[in-house]
């Protein structure tokens, strides 16, 4: 990261400076987008208004794919339509105690309001004071369907549930979970696909409540594709506030619900809540296991750690060998494994999942492809009993069929023998 400073004898002199160096391009050449973000803050007594709107312009088009973070600073009307109305999208974050529209955002709502195209990502942090952006503005914007990725974190005092019926593809909404009651998630629209929501629970009194009924309205909404779900605590919560343990096997039915109830749910991230982290123990993972062994769209669940309830994975195993398409990770993002046979099982999903993928290949390709699948794959990554299993040989053996058929007529003897004698 690169940090710098600038001065001038006037705010003027500094924002001519500001506009040169920051419409400068970046290098191209396939860098991490991260790379390439500029965070934008400045001092208390800089009057960030006579940085004009060409000038703003000028800085957000030189690097259109940049990430910007405008920290500090009141912006004015005029800024705030600069920023609502690029003919590109954008990611832009705007917030902080420091950051103010002058208009409490009604310029920058207005101008995305005719916006034509897709607007984006946006990531707003409303300050306590609603100086940034009043609550009545807020409320307007996530009515627009612009907006293609949405984070919102949220200092306002008293119940906001507004983001979550943001109309985005994804959506990040960050909150105290003080402010809220388990009945206010029961009817709620949450449109996104994409939801990652995370809830402060200091002071918090039923939050088993709050987690079972959203739980429950995630289970009836049925369209999900991504879920994350966190909950943070201080420590002084973590050492005097205790969660109802009689309610666990509530929590493990309304999580088993939302998966089952969300058939098209590719990435399940629940490594962060407090369920997990603090009391494992008290959830039935196997019951949580045998609802993923069914679900034909998950790819990727994330927990703490693998419970130590089952010592010799035999949960983990029986997953794997029913749902070939699963990873469970831990917080690290470490696959969950014992080092060994659980080691080989994913081999072997990973083996027999590309080999039916070769069926979407061009037949043409398909015998090149199998051989090195076998080459680099098959010799390498598990040993010859876990291949040899009836249900997993006779898919593989279904699966080269087609490819011996489709790909080298009248020799597919030949391609059989490689294939059981890898």
């Amino acid at each position: 990261m690169l940090r710098c400073a600038i001065f001038g004898k006037t705010d003027a002199a500094i924002a001519e400076t500001i506009s040169f160096l920051w419409s400068l391009r970046a290098e191209d050449g396939g860098q991490r987008k991260h790379v390439n973000s500029l965070l934008i803050d400045f001092v208390v007594d800089f009057d960030v208004t006579v940085l004009t709107a060409k000038q703003l312009a000028r800085i957000l088009d030189s690097n259109p794919t940049r990430d910007y973070y405008l920290a500090g600073g009141a912006w004015s009307t005029q800024q705030a339509v600069v920023m609502a109305t690029r003919p590109y999208s954008i990611d832009l974050k705007l917030g902080g105690e420091p950051f103010a529209f002058e208009d409490d955002g009604l310029a920058f709502v207005d101008a995305l309001r005719k916006r034509q195209t897709p607007f984006g990502s946006l990531w707003i942090t409303l300050n306590r004071n609603e100086r940034g952006f009043s609550r009545a503005n807020m409320e307007r914007l996530l009515k627009l369907e612009v907006l293609e990725s949405i984070k919102v974190t949220s200092r306002y005092e008293g119940r906001f549930l507004e983001p979550l019926s943001a109309k985005a593809k994804a959506l990040e909404y960050i909150t105290e979970g003080r402010f809220y009651r388990p009945e206010d998630f029961e009817s709620i629209e949450i449109p996104a696909k994409d939801l990652n929501l995370t809830w402060y629970l200091d002071e918090t009194g039923n939050y088993n409540g709050l987690l079972i009924s959203f739980l429950n309205r995630v289970a009836d909404l049925g369209h999900l594709e991504r879920l994350n779900l966190s909950t943070s605590r201080s420590q002084w919560a973590l050492d005097n506030e205790f969660p109802n343990i009689s309610e666990f096997p509530a929590i493990t039915k309304a999580l088993v619900d939302a998966i089952a109830g969300n058939q098209k749910l590719t990435h399940l991230n629940l490594q962060d809540t407090y369920f997990l982290w603090y009391y494992p123990p008290h959830l039935d993972f196997q019951e949580i296991f045998r609802v993923i062994e069914n679900h034909g769209s998950l790819r990727s669940f994330r927990i703490s750690e693998y419970p130590r309830a089952d010592p010799n994975y035999s949960w983990l195993k029986q997953l794997l060998s029913r749902n070939r398409y699963i990873t469970v990770f831990d917080s690290c993002g470490i696959r969950c494994s014992d080092g060994s046979s659980v080691d080989q099982m994913y081999a072997l999903n990973y083996f027999f999942c590309g080999s039916a993928e070769l069926m979407k290949v061009s037949s043409s390709l398909r015998p090149t492809l199998v051989a090195t699948a076998l080459m680099e794959s098959a010799s390498e990554c598990f040993s010859m009993q876990h291949f040899c299993c009836p249900t997993t040989l006779t898919s593989c053996v279904n699966v080269c069929k087609n490819i011996s058929w489709h790909g080298h007529n009248g020799c597919h003897d030949n391609q059989y023998s490689v294939i059981l004698n890898s």
